[in-house]
């Protein structure tokens, strides 16, 4: 690996002169009605219908097998009332922030894709894991789809430091130094897109949740999704009952409950189905 690319990387870092993506308007506008506790189903309904790419995703997302129940939804107030606000607010976040990070950088929209599928599975396991442990299911899908974010920003960080010095890097350097620096950049945009806590606590603390302040139940569900999402990628026909991971251990998830878990699996590929941007 090139020292003097490294230095340079670890210098725009430092300084925090990253070129951060901005957070669109209508996203942060959905955060700020999911937090405004006078906010309205109604509200949310006329900020949705105003993109109707938006609108179209969220009601595909609703409608799909793992949200909808016998009676397809007709309207966004209807998929409001029927969900929620939080749960309409991610679906529209998915769409949003997937579409920002696919577009940071051609060179490694390949790359980034996949990353943010795998993100997509990391947050819909951690939503049936948080369902089975009563936990908030929000809260930890959006950890769960979120606690990468730094990738395509670091990929992107990297593609432009290297240009600068006149130097190419194949697909293995990039994923070597996007895996480096990916944390503290995630941290940066997170704080940067005024993101929830438990969402800058399972970036910085994804590998030892003990040592969250306060999500560390949020970050121990999101390492078990992940665990989960990285076997299955691997090989889908694998069952959950035979993944043998401390973490899952330690989550107290016992056989019948990852035999629950397993039975999940066509839900939440449907949801990837319908998720992916």
């Amino acid at each position: 690996m090139n020292a003097a690319l490294e230095h340079s990387l670890e210098q725009v870092i430092a300084s925090g002169n990253l070129d951060l993506p901005v957070l669109p308007a209508v996203a942060a506008r959905v955060m700020e009605l999911t937090r405004d506790p006078d906010s309205s189903a109604a509200d949310l309904a006329a900020l949705v219908q105003s993109d109707q790419t938006l609108a179209g995703y969220i009601m595909r997302v609703a409608n799909s097998a793992a949200y909808a129940g016998r009676d397809p939804m007709q309207t966004l107030q209807q998929a409001i009332t029927r969900l929620g606000m939080q749960q309409i607010s991610q679906m529209a976040l998915t769409m949003i922030v997937g579409e920002v990070l696919l577009k940071l950088d051609k060179q490694t929209e390949a790359i980034v894709a996949g990353l943010w599928r795998t993100s997509l599975g990391t947050a819909a396991w951690s939503r049936e894991i948080a369902r089975m442990l009563r936990e908030n299911t929000e809260t930890t899908f959006l950890s769960g789809l979120l606690h990468e974010i730094g990738k395509p920003v670091a990929l992107h960080t990297v593609v432009a430091v290297a240009q600068e010095q006149a130097l190419t890097l194949d697909e293995d350097d990039l994923v070597a130094l996007m895996n480096r620096y990916h944390r503290s950049i995630g941290a940066s945009l997170a704080s940067a897109w005024r993101l929830p806590e438990s969402v800058i606590e399972t970036i910085n603390h994804i590998d030892d949740h003990s040592a969250a302040p306060s999500a560390s139940q949020v970050v121990a569900i999101v390492r078990g999704a992940r665990e989960i999402n990285a076997v299955l990628e691997a090989d889908p026909d694998t069952s959950i009952e035979s993944i043998d991971a401390d973490i899952l251990i330690e989550l107290n998830l016992y056989e019948e409950d990852r035999r629950e878990l397993n039975d999940k699996k066509d839900t939440v590929n449907q949801l990837l189905e319908a998720m992916v941007v």
